[in-house]
């Protein structure tokens, strides 16, 4: 299934929208940064953008994107099974506010996780 992705925004670290997306993230991760203490890799912020929901229901959501490209450590990342350590990109959802209330049940949740792991 093709995923269509609309026209990517980035939020400052001054919008209102910003603490949310972090608090998002780390009520999923369990951590802000998940710095690696060998290479210093944190978590980065992509952007924000309108995609098709990946899961029954249709519609589009409004996710922020975040990438670790060393992540440190096998901890979950919200209901994601399997360990998510390596290279990760997730998409949370954004706030109801900040999607104009059509994010409803979907605010700082997982959307999607991709992980890519690299060998020992």
């Amino acid at each position: 299934m093709a995923i269509t992705i609309d026209k990517i925004d980035y939020i400052g670290n001054t919008h209102p929208e910003w603490p949310s997306a972090w608090e998002a993230l780390c009520d999923l991760t369990g951590h802000y940064t998940d710095c690696n203490p060998v290479d210093g890799e944190c978590w980065q912020y992509m952007g924000t953008y309108w995609r098709d929901r990946p899961f029954p229901g249709g519609g589009r959501v409004l996710v922020h994107s975040f990438r670790h490209r060393n992540r440190p450590n096998d901890k979950p990342i919200g209901l994601h099974p399997g360990p998510c350590g390596g290279r990760v990109y997730l998409e949370i959802g954004a706030s109801n506010q900040h999607s104009g209330g059509r994010n409803e049940h979907l605010a700082g949740t997982l959307i999607e996780c991709k992980v890519r792991q690299y060998a020992d």
